[in-house]
């Protein structure tokens, strides 16, 4: 898992002594890290890239914030009904991994 349990909490304003969703927080940081590695089409890493993936590309900040941003507003939004507006993705989201993005 590329991001840290404390850094999703952060994100999501969670108390760090409440571990009762921490399960549900790491499928979340799973599902974020693979929307990341599907929308960019490139695999991404948390501190080296093998040489056998010259595409690979390391987990900058800005991917984690991404990827946190993802989280948070999977957390938030569990529903697809709810009272408030609702929105896929987070527009940050493309902003922060854009640039990054290879297309073959």
């Amino acid at each position: 898992m590329i991001l840290e349990i404390d850094q999703i909490k952060a994100q999501c304003r969670m108390d760090p002594e409440f571990t009762h969703e921490d399960e549900l927080l790491k499928l979340y940081a799973d599902a974020a890290e693979k929307r990341v590695t599907r929308y960019l089409n490139r695999n991404i890493y948390e501190t080296e890239v093998p040489e056998t993936d010259p595409d690979g590309l390391i987990a900058s900040s800005d991917i984690k914030l991404a990827m946190l941003a993802l989280i948070s507003h999977w957390y938030e939004n569990r529903s697809s009904v709810s009272d408030y507006e609702q929105s896929e993705v987070p527009m940050s989201f493309y902003f922060l991994v854009g640039s990054y993005r290879f297309s073959p």
